[in-house]
């Protein structure tokens, strides 16, 4: 993170708001209690630009975040309040160890009942998010042979689309359906809470295209609807808060899509119940990563010093 600090971003800067080569600044790949990290240090960088060759950001740094799997049928963690990265380092000194769980308490407590949704609101930072099949996942045909999700996730999953196929329903088209839901209908609806401006969705042939056109279409045509603004408004009480985020997906869902959600949503007996309650509907992306480089000869700092070498 300090060289992305330090080298990476404020070039990233400089291109968008001197050069102007580039109209917006983005952010994805990381978990997102890493990207929140990254986007709350990065603010800092507002602060420079009174010596000349300095920084200067034009009010905010990051026009925009991408996330992905954290939107869908098994993980809204999007939607749900931060918790701060774990820190695997175990080489550091007790005192500098107590001063990072310190910091870490100190940002649980600033983040409580905050979600990163709502983070990149309160920044004015659009929200987009992405893979609502969840690589594979929320699929008949299953995920690909190197998908980071659990064993028990992969199962739950696998249960989820057998509940559909028996509801006569595609999963991935509910999954399609589910994710679109959780995007923004207009800016004013969210003065007072978080959305997602757009949804990413990966399409390998026309037929997946038309599909995806036709669940579109499906929210579209409710908008339009005369009655809509009365229905949209019940999700909400007078704060502006969200009742049920599934409220108004019973006048965009056949009965089938409906019966099949519930079953799948069900806290207590669904077959996501399991993994929401052990924390496996999601994967924990930086373990991953550092799973891989105890994996590598020398670990990372060998690996860069043999990057280094051949160039």
């Amino acid at each position: 993170i300090s060289t992305l600090l330090e080298k990476t971003i404020p070039a990233m800067i400089y291109c968008r708001d001197v050069l102007k080569i580039v109209r917006a600044l983005g952010i994805t790949g990381y978990s997102l209690e890493v990207q929140h990290e990254i986007l709350v240090k990065s603010s800092s960088l507002l602060q420079k630009g009174e010596n000349e060759g300095e920084v200067v950001a034009k009010g905010i740094v990051f026009d925009q975040s991408l996330t992905y799997c954290h939107a869908n049928l098994h993980d809204l963690s999007l939607f749900e309040p931060l918790v701060s990265p774990q820190n695997n380092n175990n080489n550091s000194d007790d005192t500098n160890q107590s001063k990072k769980q310190t910091k870490m308490k100190e940002r649980e407590k600033e983040n409580k009942n905050k979600s990163f949704a709502d983070f990149c609101h309160s920044q004015s930072i659009a929200l987009l998010t992405a893979a609502p099949f969840s690589m594979g996942l929320l699929t008949s045909s299953g995920p690909p042979l190197w998908h980071p999700g659990s064993t028990e996730l992969k199962r739950a999953c696998k249960d989820a689309a057998e509940i559909c196929r028996a509801n006569n329903v595609d999963i991935a088209n509910l999954a399609l359906l589910f994710s679109l839901s959780r995007r923004r209908r207009r800016e004013v609806e969210y003065d007072n809470g978080a959305g997602v401006v757009s949804l990413i969705v990966g399409m390998k042939d026309t037929d997946e295209i038309d599909q995806a056109v036709e669940a579109a279409l499906r929210f579209s045509s409710f908008y339009d609807d005369d009655c809509a603004d009365d229905k949209y408004s019940k999700r909400y009480d007078m704060d502006g808060n969200s009742n049920d985020d599934d409220a108004h997906l019973k006048y965009i869902l056949t009965q089938n899509e409906l019966a099949a959600l519930e079953t799948l949503r069900d806290k207590s007996t669904g077959p996501f119940s399991s993994v929401w309650k052990n924390g496996e509907y999601q994967w924990n992306g930086v373990q991953i990563a550092n799973d891989f480089w105890n994996d590598v000869e020398g670990g990372k700092e060998a690996a860069k010093l043999r990057m280094k070498r051949e160039k």
